[in-house]
């Protein structure tokens, strides 16, 4: 009976953590999201960029499917499901909806997704630096680049 309350709890307490990863739309400067990591939503990318954003930042999943199934972009789609599956801590699930679709989908975007399921799935024959790396060269957008240079900055220092 102890075993399971304790098992209960823990499975509870990990539930109800909050998600180290956050969505934001390009408006958004990221200076406001502090020990966060972003992915950017841009207007772009689909339209009500907005909408989801605030969906997946309030763990509202009931209505962020209705709306995702909505979309008739197949890789907008894969991109939105991902960002959730690794909001919920769901890392191979994450990595297996975009594993198809190019590292250069939405700003370079998929390459840090990618890299950073590899991260949470503790992928230790994966070189993260070299991903992440790949992932600054690969865009031309200065907000990704900050992006990619807070996550090189986590896995090499911690910080």
């Amino acid at each position: 009976m102890k075993i399971t309350c304790i098992v209960s709890l823990l499975i509870l307490c990990n539930c109800t953590a909050p998600s180290r990863y956050k969505a934001v739309t390009d408006h958004v400067q990221l200076s406001e999201t502090p020990r966060k990591k972003v992915f950017i939503i841009k207007n772009g990318y689909l339209p009500n960029a907005g909408r989801f954003v605030e969906m997946i930042n309030a763990n509202q999943w009931i209505r962020f499917d209705k709306e995702v199934q909505a979309l008739t972009d197949s890789r907008a789609k894969s991109f939105l499901q991902a960002i959730r599956l690794l909001i919920q801590k769901e890392y191979f699930s994450a990595y297996r909806t975009i594993e198809a679709y190019s590292d250069t989908d939405f700003d370079c975007q998929l390459k840090i997704l990618k890299a950073d399921c590899l991260y949470e799935l503790k992928a230790d024959s994966v070189d993260l630096q070299n991903k992440y790396q790949e992932a600054w060269d690969c865009t031309e957008d200065s907000r990704i680049k900050s992006i990619v240079k807070s996550r090189f900055r986590f896995v090499n220092y911690g910080l």
